[in-house]
């Protein structure tokens, strides 16, 4: 270790020139093992005591200082730290007597022993100051830079020098935090003879404080929008829509770093260079490259837009209020596209624009032309009447349901339809329309009428539509569906449907006339005709006459229903079926059988459904497992063990593969296995009720 410059530099800083400071001092010396190696032919130790008698000797007797060693009694210990000499005035020769006598021995726990004396010097009451002269970074453990910061945090005025002897760099900056944490200094030296110059000047001649640097502006860029080259900046509300973004540029002109943005008055802080200033106001665009100053300078980049503002209104008549639904859009040169509603005070590019304006179906375009500095008013008149739509079931019965009104122009195409010009869906104020003939047509549920009206300009017009219509409310209990049908039928004996609902009950508005409901439960179904009348409600229940079976048939993949009557030809037309074991159906009154099945084992049970009544059937399928297996088998047929009259045995199972399982009734059967070759082999078995056969067909 190379300690002996800094300890002279160490020394040096305790004269006039460094020593100055508030309060008392005490100097930590590092006393090492380390301190036995030479430099120049010298141990440091040598060094050290002569660098000391030196400074100390010529030291303000006034100078309260004192001495602090570690490592100096015993040999690899943290805690070997002892404050030596009490900081006192006229303690120089006491401080050069005890280095002369002090041993050079242990470890360096530098960050304890400044905290030791930093305690001793009272630093959280009195200002003080710690030299640590030191050959060596810390072997102990600690944090020499936490240390620093927790002293300047605590310290009333605590300053902390280091003296380093001839550190690395990198050794260096491992202790230099401790001084400059707390304000201090850090001073390096490499040889005997930088440290004896370093003590002469620092001796000699105090170095004055350097000017201090000017400081950084919180936020150093205020930049500044114009609407003409000389005019003044606007005011508001138009400052505060201002957008400035900033993104920095690379010596070759492209873009380098994050954008920031600057919005209305706000300032902002950036560093100094060249960036590209994007500048938006309403629909003003610029774009413009700036040089930003150092930061200790405000620097106000200015944007010029070429543009003026627009004062526009929209109103219904001379001098009117501006119409809040009214709408307008600009368009101009480059894409400019900009809109909002009633009124507007907007910053705009000079030069020529269209201006279009809406309110509901009233619509006026013009030309505007905007000087750049100046404010151009304009106003735009929407004349526009206004239709009140209501309906009415019959004359003087209002609909007080949810209404749609159509607008239509009167004029038909050639194909007879009209195009609509807009719709509302209440009752009340319409569209604003231009004056004019039109058709309205008024739907409320399945009822619609239509009638013409005209309107002028400025005027609100009543515009009564009579639908003929009432309401109709159905009841059907047990129902799932409600169909509403006209009661006159078409030529093939149809009817045309004209509402649906699905459940037990529903409510329709219906044009006056004769209808006929179906309700639907189940599989069972019922009818019944009423008529509407204007203005009228027309309460109708349907009752299907149903009751509901409840069948169970455990181990059945599906169950059908069918009528217990034939046909003539004999069969049963399926009602209704379930791929489970169970199922639950609504049915009409009657007799019925249900039929459960697997595979090919089926059975049946007849059962008899009573009006409003629930019925439980259970279908017992007797029957058997058969587990076939034929090792190398392409397929394998069941067949019954008997032949019939005709001599032949009907496959009852077949499968493509070596094995197979299948429920069966009891009784005998066999399993035949087919191979590639052709050849078949037969294996007989028998099925049992609730049991299960395994069969294994073995080939030769």
């Amino acid at each position: 270790m190379r300690l002996f410059p800094a300890l002279l530099t160490a020394t040096a800083l305790m004269l006039p020139g460094f020593v100055q400071a508030e309060g008392r001092s005490i100097i930590v010396l590092d006393a090492s093992g380390s301190m036995w190696g030479q430099i120049e032919g010298r141990a440091k130790l040598e060094i050290a005591r002569e660098a000391l008698g030196s400074v100390l000797s010529g030291m303000d007797p006034t100078t309260e200082i004192g001495l602090m060693a570690y490592g100096h009694r015993e040999k690899g210990s943290c805690t070997d730290i002892e404050l030596v000499v009490p900081p006192a005035a006229g303690t120089g020769q006491a401080i050069i007597d005890a280095a002369n006598a002090m041993k050079f021995l242990g470890k360096t726990p530098l960050s304890d022993a400044v905290k030791l004396a930093a305690e001793d010097l009272k630093y959280t009451e009195d200002a003080a100051t710690v030299i640590l002269i030191t050959d060596g970074i810390e072997t102990c453990e600690a944090d020499p830079c936490a240390l620093g910061a927790a002293l300047e945090s605590a310290g009333v005025n605590f300053t902390a020098h280091v003296v380093g002897f001839g550190l690395t760099e990198e050794e260096g900056r491992a202790v230099a935090c401790l001084a400059e944490n707390t304000g201090g200094k850090y001073i390096q030296a490499s040889d005997s003879g930088a440290l004896i110059e370093a003590l002469k000047t620092t001796v000699v001649v105090a170095e004055p404080e350097p000017a201090p640097e000017p400081a950084a502006l919180a936020d150093n860029v205020d930049p500044v929008v114009l609407l003409v080259a000389g005019g003044a900046e606007p005011g508001d509300p138009f400052i505060q829509d201002v957008v400035f973004s900033f993104t920095p540029l690379g010596a070759d002109g492209q873009d380098a770093g994050d954008q920031v943005t600057i919005y209305g008055r706000q300032l902002g802080a950036l560093p100094a260079g060249a960036y590209r200033m994007e500048t938006t106001l309403h629909s003003v665009t610029v774009t413009q490259t700036v040089e930003i100053g150092p930061e200790t300078a405000l620097s106000q980049p200015t944007a010029v837009l070429d543009a003026g503002i627009m004062d526009l209104k929209l109103v219904t008549e001379a001098g009117g209020a501006p119409a809040a639904e009214a709408q307008w859009e600009l368009r101009g040169a480059d894409d400019l596209y900009d809109t909002g509603y009633a009124q507007a005070l907007r910053v705009i590019p000079s030069g020529e624009h269209a201006l279009s304006a809406r309110l509901g179906s009233v619509e006026a375009s013009d030309s505007l032309v905007i000087t750049a500095g100046e404010v151009t008013e304009k106003t735009i008149i929407l004349a526009a009447a206004v239709p009140v739509f209501t309906a009415f079931y019959a004359p003087g019965v209002p609909v007080e349901d949810e209404t749609t009104f159509e607008v239509f122009d009167p004029s038909p195409a050639l194909d007879g339809s009209r195009t609509r010009i807009d719709v509302v869906y209440r009752a009340g104020n319409g569209p604003e329309l231009p004056p004019g003939d039109y058709v309205v047509v008024a739907t409320a549920g399945r009822a619609s009428a239509e009638l013409p009206f005209t309107l002028k300009a400025g005027e609100r017009v009543a515009v009564d539509v009579v639908l003929n219509a009432g309401i109709g409310a159905f009841t059907a209990p047990n129902a799932n569906s409600i169909e509403i049908f006209a009661a006159k039928q078409a030529l093939d004996g149809s009817r045309t449907r004209v509402e649906v609902f699905y459940g037990p009950e529903g409510t329709v508005i219906l044009p006056a006339g004769d209808y006929v409901a179906l309700a639907t439960a189940g599989e069972a179904s019922a009818e019944t005709a009423f008529s509407i009348k204007p203005a009228e409600r027309s309460t109708v229940t349907i009752e299907a006459s149903v009751g509901a079976v409840a069948i169970s048939a455990p181990g059945a993949g599906a169950i059908d229903i069918l009528p217990a009557a034939t046909a003539l030809d004999g069969s049963r037309e399926r009602i209704t079926y379930f791929y489970n074991e169970t199922a639950e159906a609504l049915l009409p009154p009657g007799d019925y059988i249900a039929v459960a099945s697997r595979d090919d084992v089926s059975a049946e049970t007849p059962f008899t459904i009573t009006a409003d009544q629930r019925t439980e059937v259970v279908v017992t399928l007797v029957m058997g497992l058969a587990a076939v297996s034929a090792e190398g088998a392409d397929a394998i047929d069941i067949l019954p063990a008997t032949a019939g009259l005709d001599g032949d045995r009907p496959r009852l199972f077949y499968a493509y593969s070596g094995a197979a399982e299948v429920m069966l009734a009891p009784g005998s059967y066999v399993a035949v296995a087919k191979y590639a070759d052709g050849s078949e082999i037969e294996q007989a078995f028998t099925i049992t009720d609730g049991a299960r056969a395994d069969v294994v067909v073995t080939r030769p």
